[in-house]
């Protein structure tokens, strides 16, 4: 055990000079130290409402039947001086309202004009919004189209927090699945490297066994990942976001790491070569990604409910154990020998 905790120190080193390792951990310390900032910002894409507060800073126009608008935007005679405005950025979007009136019997068709591919667009949108329901409201109701009220029995359901959503549920399982997923990468590097450069052969001359050398490298690949969730998590924690179950969130971050590294590691001693290894373990990393999103306590799902302080079972965090010690036996049945 000693030489290989000897093989696992010197592996530590070589990994803190990894460039790709390097630029991973940037790249979720950002996600970690402005979770916030990233939260709110991710979220626009799929839910505009969250930027409506912003809308007051945006302008439009209204070229035609402007007396129902009054109140929203500016009002131009032809759709030439619109667009002068719309190109030189005074506005960020133009309606089109044709004379018909509202409660007469033929069809109102309005043109929206929007910037192609700007934010602004969406504010703008965001915008217009609210006018053009209530133009639509005032046109049904002036043709006699009442809504018809559905009453449906029972209490709807709550809607839940977009922030409270994309945090919990994406932005924190990331945090922790992504170093399990880089360590899977890592033994696959570390050990492919050892037979490609023919290194493997001087370290069985010396007084390592093969034994040594693999759970080195796996001491090396599993630790670096718990480590990383706990920084990423008390940064989650430091940005105002409550974090609930940490210590077991830290501790099946442990044994799912355990149980890619194992993985990856009896890929490489399987193929001995890098492209190939990475390939195959990638092949792998989809289907068991798909098998356990198929149960009800996946990973993701466990993640989640930990993080979110919605209550689990603790010992669903022991699953992954068992796979990983019947993939280290098989590791070591056929290849440390």
């Amino acid at each position: 055990m000693h030489k290989a905790l000897v093989v696992a120190r010197k592996e530590w080193g070589s990994l803190l000079r990894e460039r790709t390792l390097i630029l991973a951990i940037i790249i979720q310390l950002f996600m970690a130290s402005f979770s916030s900032f990233v939260v709110v910002g991710l979220t626009t894409f799929y839910e505009p409402e969250a930027v409506g507060f912003h809308t007051e800073r945006v302008g439009a126009g209204v070229v035609g039947n402007t007396s129902f608008f009054d109140n929203y935007t500016r009002h131009y005679g032809s759709l030439e001086k619109a667009y002068g405005d719309f190109y030189s950025g005074r506005i960020h979007a133009i309606l089109t309202v044709p004379d018909t009136l509202p409660s007469g019997p033929e069809v109102i068709y309005i043109d929206m004009y929007l910037p192609k591919s700007d934010v602004r667009g969406t504010m703008a949108a965001m915008k217009l919004k609210e006018p053009l329901s209530d133009f639509e409201s005032h046109a049904r109701a002036g043709r006699g189209l009442v809504p018809t009220t559905i009453y449906v029995e029972g209490e709807p359901p709550a809607k839940i927090s977009l922030f409270f959503e994309f945090l919990y549920g994406v932005v924190i399982p990331l945090l922790v699945i992504t170093p399990v997923m880089i360590s899977g990468g890592l033994i696959i590097d570390t050990i492919s490297e050892e037979y490609e450069r023919k290194t493997v052969d001087l370290l069985l001359v010396s007084p390592l066994s093969m034994s040594d050398i693999a759970n080195g490298k796996i001491i090396a690949a599993t630790l670096i990942a718990p480590a990383q969730v706990g920084i990423w998590l008390a940064l989650v924690s430091m940005n105002g976001v409550q974090v609930y179950s940490i210590p077991y969130l830290l501790w099946l971050s442990l044994i799912l790491t355990l149980l890619i590294v194992i993985l990856g590691a009896c890929v490489a001693m399987h193929y001995r070569e890098r492209a190939s290894s990475q390939y195959v373990f990638s092949q792998m990393l989809v289907v068991l990604f798909l098998l356990g999103a198929a149960v009800p306590d996946a990973p993701l799902n466990l993640i989640v409910t930990m993080a979110s302080g919605a209550g689990f079972e603790p010992v669903y965090t022991l699953i992954p154990l068992v796979p990983a010690v019947c993939l280290y036996v098989f590791l070591g049945r056929r290849y440390m020998q």
